[in-house]
């Protein structure tokens, strides 16, 4: 991501949320998704990465949804490369889960990835990461999150999924084009949101839905679905194991 653009999420974060209000229910749906999983298999302390986990909101989310079902919370490895926004995570987390176990990293995830140990991860998960990858990159990042996945282990994504219809497309994302026009913000922090969202649907980066699932198919994900459509983001469960999506 541009200079101008970390600029812009660490200024006006919450008021460009405002313009996107579904995210904190996909979040919910990402944590309910995620405990189903470590529910089903009955895992004890799973092992999970998130990356691109900025502010922690997702993983808020996910600890939450494992302590009302009373299941035993993940033993954490959180990624980001904004060092602000993970120590402004470590706080929120330790606040309110001060025994759960979290590696914080301020890194960036593919030298990460690249050095991690195969078949070691239960979970992974990432929350509107993806699509600031392009899609050389996003294929070799996918590759090596497979290889660290357990053959049973899931990776649940919401991201910019966009539908594969491209009328469909451009009106959702002129809507959202709209909708973040009428924010209350900076002129050059509006300036860079949208040549970011310009970016986003642009050929090197745009995420189609089929396109997506067969590039998780071709990087050695057997099960792929992808669910919970709200206007351009959906989120997206895969597995090495058949039958787990």
């Amino acid at each position: 991501m541009s200079e101008n653009y970390d600029k812009l999420i660490n200024e006006e974060y919450s008021t460009i949320l405002t313009a996107i209000p579904h995210h904190a229910e996909l979040r919910k749906i990402v944590a309910k998704k995620i405990a189903n999983y470590a529910a089903d298999k009955q895992l004890s302390h799973p092992k999970m990465l998130e990356f691109g986990s900025g502010r922690g909101e997702t993983l808020v989310e996910i600890f939450r949804e494992f302590d009302v079902r009373g299941l035993s919370t993940p033993r954490t490895i959180s990624v980001d490369f904004d060092s602000r926004a993970l120590e402004e995570q470590k706080m929120i987390v330790t606040k309110e889960f001060p025994s759960v176990q979290v590696e914080y990293i301020c890194a960036d995830i593919i030298p990460i990835m690249e050095n991690f140990s195969q078949a070691s991860l239960d979970i992974c998960t990432a929350t509107w990461t993806l699509h600031n990858f392009n899609n050389t990159e996003r294929v070799y990042l996918l590759k090596l999150i497979r290889a660290a996945m357990r053959p049973d282990g899931i990776f649940v994504v919401m991201d910019k999924y966009v539908p594969d219809d491209p009328t469909t497309e451009k009106q959702l994302y002129d809507n959202q084009v709209a909708l973040f026009s009428k924010l209350p913000i900076k002129k050059e922090n509006l300036k860079s949101l949208l040549i970011h969202e310009a970016k986003d649907r642009s050929e090197a980066y745009i995420m189609r839905e089929k396109e997506s699932m067969t590039a998780m198919h071709e990087c050695g994900f057997e099960a792929v679905s992808i669910s919970d459509r709200k206007l351009r983001d959906a989120i997206c469960i895969a597995s090495p194991l058949a039958g787990r999506a």
